[in-house]
Order: structure tokens, then C-alpha cells, then sequence
């Protein structure tokens, strides 16, 4: 039987404009799963790096 190679899915990979944010975050929110999101909203996050969105509402987060 041959050998499977998988690869690690990261949701954020395929988040790359505000569009795909807005239709992943409506998705989300239909389901009302709070726990998916908080995690939806950490993916959010990191698709366009924690630091930068700091910056954009005022915030001193230096990324530690």
C-alpha cells in the first residue's frame, strides 16, 4: 500500500482579501459556535499578522 503525504491545513493561507475574510467570518457566525469563533477570529488574526492589526486600531502589542 503506498505511503499517504499529507500536508498541515492553515485556514489563514487562503484568507487573502477582505472579501474571503468578510464570506469566512459570515460562515462562521451562521454556525454561532462561540468557541469556532474565537478560533475563526485567531485565524483572522494571523492571516494578517497580529502586529499590523495592533497598529491599525492603536494598540502597543510588540508580538510577544
Amino acid at each position: 500500500m503506498a505511503e499517504i503525504k499529507t500536508i498541515p491545513w492553515k485556514t489563514e493561507d487562503f484568507l487573502e482579501t477582505p472579501e474571503d475574510i468578510a464570506a469566512y467570518l459570515e460562515r462562521v457566525f451562521e454556525n454561532g459556535d462561540l468557541d469556532l469563533i474565537r478560533h475563526a477570529l485567531r485565524v483572522v488574526a494571523r492571516s494578517k499578522g497580529m502586529a499590523a492589526i495592533a497598529r491599525r486600531i492603536g494598540s502597543n502589542f510588540d508580538g510577544r
